[in-house]
């Protein structure tokens, strides 16, 4: 044999003792496992993405929560819930004037189970003019208590 041939991958292998040979089996099993984890985080996370690109078309469309699956008067008739201001905070940092284009955002920022707090900001380019937190209760509609997030809202605003 020469040395090139002794030092051929294959024949190292078929060469190795028995512990060699398994550790280099277990070696590519857990490299085609994290493979398969790193391929099925990238796919979960462009699902995601994509979800997320689809679920900012329809807000920033225009369109009002029924249009993106959010009923809030079925909710209050079938539920029997109904979102009442509970806390609002505001800060008012600069005036917008007559024909601003101003860009207004809402985020969750914090779910209870019956309450929601929205961060709202409002913009004229990059200059921050408003930041204000809302913190909205949901109520029982008859009795006026606190009530659980239905689920389909919890999907909603997630």
């Amino acid at each position: 044999m020469t040395v090139t041939q002794d030092l051929d991958i294959l024949t190292l292998v078929i060469n190795a003792s028995v512990v060699v040979k398994v550790v280099l089996v277990l070696l590519l099993l857990v490299s085609f496992m994290s493979w398969m984890f790193i391929f099925q985080k990238w796919f979960s996370v462009r699902r995601a993405n994509a979800q997320t690109d689809k679920f900012e078309r329809e807000f920033w469309s225009g369109n009002d929560l029924n249009a993106l699956g959010i009923d809030l008067a079925w909710l209050a008739d079938a539920r029997h819930v109904l979102f009442l201001v509970h806390e609002l905070t505001a800060r008012y940092h600069a005036p917008a004037r007559l024909n601003d284009m101003l860009s207004v955002s809402a985020e969750v920022v914090k779910m209870g189970r019956a309450s929601l707090v929205f961060r709202h900001r409002v913009e004229r380019e990059a200059e921050l003019l408003v930041e204000a937190e809302v913190t909205l209760a949901l109520v029982d509609r008859d009795r006026m208590r606190p009530a659980r997030m239905p689920e389909e809202l919890k999907q909603a605003f997630k």
